[in-house]
Parts: C-alpha cells; sequence; structure tokens
C-alpha cells in the first residue's frame, strides 16, 4: 500500500511540474499593471521617473488613471516614455486631471469610453488580440469621493457599477476589468461585480496611501477564464496610489 500511494504522489508530482512547464512554454501569461499615477505630480522628472520603473517591470498592459490633462503634461510626453507598449489609447475628450490611458504590446481594436453623468470619472473599453487570443480589457476611475458627499458618492459609484456590468456581460471575449474603484472591498460597488468576476486582486493590504495607508479601493478583476498567478501592491512615492502588479494565466 505504502508502494502504491508512493507512485501516485510521484505520478501527480510529474503532473504538476508538466503543467507548471507547459505554462512558460505557451507564453500565455499576461503582465499587467493599473495604476492611478496622481497626474505624475504635475512633473516631468516624476514621469521620467515612475515609467523608468514600470518599464523594468516588463508590462505587457499598462492602464493608467488620473492621466493628466495634456496642458499639463502633454500625452505626446507619456506615451514616449513607453516605448515596448507601441498601442496607446485613451479617452477622447479631455477632462482636467481624471483621463484614463491603455498601454498595450499588442493590438488594440473597439475602443469605448463612457463619461458618467456629472462627473469627470469615466471608464474606457479596449479589445486586446494578444497572438489571436482576443480579451476584452475595461480601465475604469469610478467616482470620486469628495468631502460632504459620501453617501451620495457611494451611490453614484454603485449606479456606474451597474453600467459597467452590463457592458461586461455583452462582452464575446474573456474580460479584465483594472481601476480605481474609490470603494471598499465589502461594498456594493465591489461585490455587485463580483457576482460576475473573480478578485485577482483580492489581498488584505491598502492601496491607498493617504488617510493612514489602510483602505483597499483598487482592484483587479477577471473572468473565469483567467487565472491568478501573482499580485502585489508596490508603494511608491509618486502617487497616492499604490501600483498594482498582476501576472495572470489565461486557460482556453
Amino acid at each position: 500500500m505504502c508502494a502504491k500511494i508512493r507512485n501516485l504522489t510521484l505520478l501527480l508530482l510529474v503532473i504538476t511540474l508538466f503543467s507548471c512547464s507547459n505554462k512558460k512554454e505557451t507564453g500565455t501569461e499576461l503582465r499587467l499593471i493599473s495604476w492611478n499615477c496622481d497626474n505624475f505630480q504635475l512633473s516631468l522628472d516624476t514621469l521620467h521617473a515612475a515609467s523608468t520603473f514600470l518599464n523594468a517591470q516588463n508590462p505587457d498592459i499598462l492602464c493608467l488613471q488620473e492621466r493628466p490633462h495634456t496642458n499639463l503634461v502633454r500625452y505626446d510626453s507619456i506615451k514616449k516614455c513607453f516605448p515596448s507598449l507601441p498601442y496607446k489609447v485613451t479617452n477622447g475628450r479631455e477632462d482636467e486631471n481624471l483621463n484614463v490611458s491603455i498601454l498595450s504590446r499588442y493590438p488594440i481594436s473597439n475602443v469605448k469610453t463612457w463619461y458618467f453623468t456629472g462627473t469627470y470619472n469615466k471608464m474606457i473599453q479596449a479589445d486586446i488580440n494578444r497572438d489571436g487570443e482576443m480579451f476584452r480589457l475595461f480601465n475604469v476611475h469610478l467616482q470620486t469621493t469628495t468631502s460632504g458627499g459620501t453617501l451620495d458618492n457611494c451611490i453614484r459609484r454603485y449606479r456606474q457599477s451597474l453600467l459597467l456590468l452590463s457592458e461586461i456581460k455583452k462582452s464575446a471575449y474573456p474580460v479584465i476589468v483594472c481601476g480605481d474603484f474609490n470603494d471598499i472591498p465589502l461594498s456594493y460597488t465591489v461585490q455587485n461585480l463580483l457576482t460576475n468576476l473573480d478578485d485577482i486582486s483580492f489581498s488584505c493590504k491598502s492601496s491607498y496611501q493617504k488617510l493612514g495607508n489602510i483602505f483597499k479601493i483598487d482592484y483587479i478583476l477577471a473572468s473565469l477564464e483567467w487565472e491568478k498567478v501573482h499580485y502585489e501592491l508596490i508603494p511608491n512615492s509618486w502617487s497616492d496610489h499604490k501600483i498594482q502588479k498582476s501576472i495572470l494565466y489565461y486557460n482556453e
């Protein structure tokens, strides 16, 4: 009996090692970084320092929230800082400092932007063609909380999440949603989205570096076709938000 158990254990070990080896050989891992860059502090020095660090992480996709208005930090300057991500899209209507951008190693199509009512917050959609595999990416920046309007902003975020969820359900492709949700994990906003998606960013650590560094408000969610390989939150001095760095594996 002991010999049979030992042989079965060895067989399972071989299968596991073979599966891990196949993951690397097929190249189906995706490196995704999502970050509220806080306008790069309206500084070219901050942009250059942050982009040097981000490029060293070798992302396949970089999603930025709070990209500054091009009159403050030129969008062309930002694009030039990421030469390894040649496919770049952003919202067409520039709004003060709450712009969103997607920078990708892979071709992008079917780009759409939603401008939430009564606010500069927004979300952008893009279909990514990764070597013939299509997936749909949403980069979102949900309603910002301002002083004196906490309940109203919670309601706005929940309604925005309903719009996002309706768009997710329309997708013919696997989905990834990332960004600054401005809400905590147990909120109606986040829980509503988790009815259709897994929380790749599940963590007890905070993502917002101010207010005592105790709040998690940034997320990466994905449909069931995606498996988390790695996720971390990276503190930095360039923004009030930590950098979300993830590696996802696509289960065909």
